[in-house]
């Protein structure tokens, strides 16, 4: 065999062994919160119980912690099941940019990991930070402040996203606009519906219509991308639009419009880790890949994304997970898990 055939054999075999630890040992770390007979635990992708199902509730893993709540009080636990943050709180979210968000007595507030308090409790309600800012809710009105708890964008609004990307989508009335850290307006309130900034583009509709479709995606500036024709467009990801072309009708666009695959689905759902969740009918959910390809047979009646190479699956009402090959790693078992949130 020749010598360079030699090397890229070698070299081929050595990138598929690195990919197979690199899988391993993330799955290792990868613990799925589950619910069974009203009470939340988590076990590994081997099916062991890691941390007893003996939770109220419980939160995906973030940052090596996840929120918990038992009885009526809530707290934070690492993946050993060790407490944290102690279990103290009327309500949890997850760290978030080194600050979680916390309740008490209908009080919001910050915490770092050594449960000090960065913003303290206040009468307001708030979200958890994103991009270095936080939306907050007084008097009806929504703004955003900083990591100090300073105002920053002003309580003017009736409802506002986190920003992404640099932008926040917020609503006045009944119409929906953007603007940005500085609180400056990008585009007006003209729209009935935004979604996120993704790689500069942005999800809009321009009404609502039970037999027409008048949303599709924009850039910044307001320029179309793709035609306001869908009944709604998911943002540019892994190489797809995702598009609602009739009330009943998924399809998938490329980045020049185009429809791929030629195909329509009941469902369809973003690419996550190459595959995407599709129903052909509203019980009937499979994967394809992107050829448009079922590789994972349409016969579950729900499917959350790959996550670590893992998916949660429904199938006679209770859920189980799979792997990439669609091969059953954990049996149906379970009533719940926060892989679906």
């Amino acid at each position: 065999m020749n010598l360079n055939k030699v090397h890229y054999v070698c070299l081929g075999l050595f990138l598929v062994v690195v990919a197979g630890l690199v899988v391993f040992f993330t799955n290792q770390g990868f613990l799925i919160n589950i619910c069974k007979d009203n009470k939340w635990g988590y076990i590994n992708t081997k099916n062991k119980l890691v941390i007893p199902i003996i939770y109220n509730y419980s939160s995906e893993f973030k940052g090596g912690l996840s929120a918990v709540c038992k009885g009526f009080k809530c707290g934070m636990i690492d993946k050993k099941g060790n407490i944290r943050i102690p279990l103290e709180y009327d309500m949890v979210y997850n760290f978030s940019e080194g600050l979680a968000l916390v309740t008490k007595d209908n009080e919001y507030g910050f915490i770092n990991k050594s449960n000090n308090f960065v913003i303290p409790l206040r009468p307001v309600f708030a979200r958890s930070f994103s991009e270095g800012l936080a939306a907050v809710s007084q008097t009806d009105k929504w703004g955003f402040i900083n990591k100090k708890g300073e105002v920053v964008i002003d309580y003017k609004y009736d409802s506002v996203k986190d920003f992404k990307n640099g932008y926040a989508a917020f609503n006045i009335g009944d119409k929906w606009g953007v603007i940005d850290k500085k609180g400056k307006e990008i585009i007006k309130p003209e729209y009935v519906a935004l979604g996120d900034f993704e790689n500069n583009q942005i999800s809009a509709c321009k009404s609502f219509s039970p037999t027409e479709g008048h949303c599709g995606i924009m850039d910044k500036n307001g320029k179309e991308i793709i035609p306001f024709k869908y009944f709604w467009v998911n943002p540019y990801n892994e190489g797809f639009y995702t598009a609602q072309d009739k009330v009943t009708s998924w399809i998938y666009i490329n980045k020049y419009g185009r429809i791929t695959f030629g195909k329509r689905f009941f469902i369809g759902d973003e690419f996550q880790e190459g595959l995407a969740m599709v129903c052909v009918t509203a019980d009937k959910c499979g994967f394809i890949n992107k050829k448009g390809e079922m590789v994972i047979e349409a016969k579950y009646e729900a499917l959350s994304p790959f996550q670590n190479g893992v998916a949660a699956a429904l199938k006679d009402g209770k859920w189980g997970f799979i792997n990439k090959k669609g091969k059953t790693i954990i049996p149906f078992e379970y009533d719940w898990t926060g892989m679906t949130y």
